[in-house]
């Protein structure tokens, strides 16, 4: 993955003023359906891309990462059938994080700046 030119085609096509926002990797930690083996490497794996998107977030204008924490820490319904990846409950509850974390940039960035849906002097 290279998300220095993901960045660069997306704004040759859409802008060079068009926001974007990277969602963090999850860690992947001890999902029972992956054997040790395959889930250090894969750990590993995950890690340099999620640091690939925080080092080209650092270096972009208008480019942000949002974290998107680890697997809560009892599975319960968090996990698809697979063992490994989301639910619909996980999905919605990694959602919920990120739309949070997003919402939270939003004011940070935009601040009191009149945007489309919100006009000056509104």
């Amino acid at each position: 993955m290279d998300a220095e030119r993901l960045i660069r085609d997306v704004r040759l096509r859409l802008g060079e003023d068009v926001p974007m926002v990277f969602a963090g990797l999850p860690s992947v930690g001890r999902p029972a359906a992956l054997p040790r083996r395959v889930r250090i490497p894969l750990a590993a794996y995950v890690r340099v891309l999620d640091h690939q998107l925080k080092t080209a977030a650092t270096r972009g204008v208008a480019v942000f990462h949002l974290p998107s924490g680890g697997p809560p820490e009892h599975a319960g319904d968090w996990l698809g059938r697979d063992r490994f990846h989301p639910s619909a409950d996980g999905y919605r509850a990694w959602a919920r994080v990120l739309g949070a974390r997003l919402a939270t940039l939003t004011e940070a960035t935009l601040g009191g700046r009149p945007t489309a849906d919100r006009p000056a002097g509104s």
